[in-house]
């Protein structure tokens, strides 16, 4: 407001005659990039998120290395294995291509060739930067080729995403491996490192339970987000001429959030910048904070009274049998998969995210949040010493044990076997037929 008050006055005191034309130049030029600047003012005021210059959410949410390897050459290291989250990927397919055009109806200038659609279930350039990065620092570290005589065990998932992230891991590592040389999970199938997705026991039991274990949940979505939905069709009706569902302004909201976080910048479309001006910062936020206290109580720490932490505890004796060998392995899989890990071993002592409205103090580190959990190419470490000891690292920063040595950096083996082993692995019981 005060710019365009500025260039108003600036225009109407202009004096009529210069006493030099070079002058009079200079006035209207001080004037013209005074109304740009008033307009870019404007524009990421009153616009979404997406403006250019508006909100950087990229810095926040994408991986970030965590730069604690160095330890590894202080320590006789005896066998290893990783297990690592797909790299940043593409978001868009015909599924969620529909999903948005519904919600826009048209309105906005948006669509979905069949070039974006290809790309789904593969990774970024961005991802590919970060699996290359995390396989050369972790080669650097542990010198991969002083335990591998041959092509390692390489366990992927059926995804694309997955064995494309193992690809350019190894790539990062200077090994060359072929999609022939990646194993499927041993663990009977596919499903058990993605339970969350396929286990439709599990599901069910969840929209049972919810209303009564999570009741906060529920109420979230009947107060703030309900507010957030009819603060959006208020500001959006006079161009998509409709009422959009919860359902659709989150398609709306998930093709944002990939595109502005986990693509490159040159990849990003004008017609991607249209569509994502129709999201506020504030309700792009209010979604993902939504997101995240269900995350939480249906997939993180808080889903103990659904069985969602112990139905992961096969994944993990898998991977201590492998710590035993004397071969290390390496496995690449999804969200489902380390998500549960992560809360059986009680890596992340966060206090829950609040089923309220979030605030400024609420900042980055004060609550569990999922995209510093296990941001995409999030992963986990586990180092054997020569004295039979488990080390931990989390996006490659060492973090304590919270299990069997809990506050302790290094674990007996034994030790550590003897707590997964209590724990009752409920996979078979529940999803399995």
């Amino acid at each position: 407001t005060v710019s365009v008050l500025y260039c108003k006055h600036t225009l109407t005191n202009m004096p009529r005659k210069a006493p030099r034309a070079f002058g009079n130049f200079l006035l209207f030029l001080i004037t013209a990039l005074c109304c740009v600047w008033a307009r870019i003012l404007y524009r990421s005021s009153t616009h979404g998120w997406a403006s250019e210059g508006h909100v950087d959410l990229s810095s926040r949410s994408r991986y970030r290395a965590g730069g604690g390897l160095g330890i590894l050459s202080k320590i006789e290291v005896k066998n290893f294995v990783y297990i690592g989250r797909h790299a940043s990927r593409y978001a868009t397919n015909r599924k969620s291509c529909g999903a948005v055009e519904e919600a826009v109806a048209g309105k906005v200038d948006w669509g979905c060739p069949a070039s974006e659609a290809a790309k789904y279930d593969s990774i970024t350039e961005v991802g590919k930067d970060e699996a290359l990065g995390i396989g050369k620092r972790l080669h650097a570290a542990l010198n991969f080729t002083k335990f591998i005589e041959k092509i390692p065990k390489i366990l992927t998932t059926a995804k694309r995403r997955t064995q494309q992230t193992a690809e350019y891991f190894f790539k990062g590592a200077g090994i060359s491996v072929k999609k022939s040389d990646f194993q499927y999970s041993p663990l009977d199938s596919d499903n058990k490192l993605r339970f969350f997705d396929t286990c439709g026991a599990y599901n069910s039991l969840w929209e049972a339970k919810q209303p009564h274990q999570v009741p906060e949940l529920t109420k979230f979505e009947e107060t703030i987000l309900a507010e957030v939905i009819e603060g959006f069709n208020e500001r959006n009706n006079g161009v998509l001429g409709r009422q959009l569902n919860r359902k659709q302004i989150e398609a709306v909201q998930k093709e944002c959030g990939y595109k502005w976080v986990l693509e490159d910048a040159a990849e990003r479309r004008e017609e991607d910048r249209v569509l994502c001006e129709l999201m506020t910062k504030k309700e792009f936020e209010a979604f993902s904070w939504y997101k995240d206290v269900k995350e939480y109580y249906k997939k993180g720490p808080g889903s103990d009274p659904f069985k969602g932490i112990s139905i992961s505890c096969g994944t993990v004796r898998h991977l201590l049998t492998d710590l035993a060998s004397t071969t290390p392995s390496f496995a690449f899989a999804h969200a489902e998969t380390l998500v549960p890990i992560y809360s059986l071993l009680r890596l992340h002592p966060h206090p829950p995210i609040p089923a309220k409205e979030p605030s400024p103090e609420h900042s980055d580190d004060t609550f569990w949040r999922l995209y510093r959990t296990c941001p995409m190419a999030s992963n986990i470490l586990l180092v054997l010493t020569t004295t039979d000891h488990v080390m931990i690292f989390h996006d490659e920063s060492p973090v304590k044990w919270g299990i069997a040595c809990i506050g302790e950096h290094l674990c007996p083996l034994e030790k550590v076997k003897e707590a997964v082993h209590q724990i009752p692995c409920d996979w078979d019981e529940m999803c399995s037929g």
